[in-house]
This record gives C-alpha cells, sequence and structure tokens, in this order.
C-alpha cells in the first residue's frame, strides 16, 4: 500500500507538499517548489547584478565629479595667472618709475 502525503504544500495549501526547500524549510507540491525555485533564482541573479553594477560604480571614477575638478583646476590657473600679471604689471611700473626717477637725479 502507497503512502499518502499529508504535508501541505507551502504556496497552494494542497496536501501534497512533497519536495522541501533547503533554504526555507518549507514543503511544496512539484509545481510550487519549480515556481519557488525560480523565484529564489531571480532574486539570486538581482544580488549579482546589483554587486556588479555596486563594484562597477566603485572602479570607475565618476565622470561628473572629475568635469568639475578639472573645471576648478583651470579656474585657479586662470586666477593665479592673472594674480601674477598683475603684480609683474605694478612692480614693472614701480620699477620703470625708480628708473626714470634716477635718470632725472631726483635720487
Amino acid at each position: 500500500m502507497a503512502a499518502t502525503s499529508t504535508a501541505q504544500c507551502a504556496k497552494c495549501e494542497k496536501g501534497c507538499g512533497i519536495l522541501t526547500c533547503d533554504r526555507c524549510l518549507e514543503k511544496f507540491c512539484r509545481g510550487c517548489f519549480n515556481d519557488h525555485r525560480q523565484g529564489l533564482s531571480k532574486q539570486l541573479d538581482n544580488v549579482v547584478y546589483e554587486h556588479d553594477m555596486f563594484k562597477q560604480h566603485l572602479e570607475t571614477p565618476n565622470e561628473n565629479i572629475s568635469h568639475r575638478l578639472l573645471k576648478q583646476i583651470d579656474k585657479w590657473k586662470k586666477d593665479f595667472i592673472s594674480k601674477i600679471n598683475q603684480l609683474a604689471d605694478q612692480y614693472r611700473t614701480v620699477h620703470e618709475d625708480f628708473l626714470d626717477q634716477a635718470k632725472d637725479g631726483n635720487l
């Protein structure tokens, strides 16, 4: 005489729960077990995808940040060149005035 299964399927609640999921330890009928396994497979695929995207994000420098930093460096360069030019013009004028006074004998 064949033994009948009295365990219920965790999903459809029929009295034919013949397979047990090692992960959640619930019993399923064959059809629900396959659906459950497919759902777990999709979850794993999502975790792997998110892992890959996160890893790529960490390994690839952010172009926006890089672009902003390069623009900031260019701005600093222009500002410093402008200040150097101003000081050079200022000291050139002072030096020319000094030379003119020396020529005129006012020193």
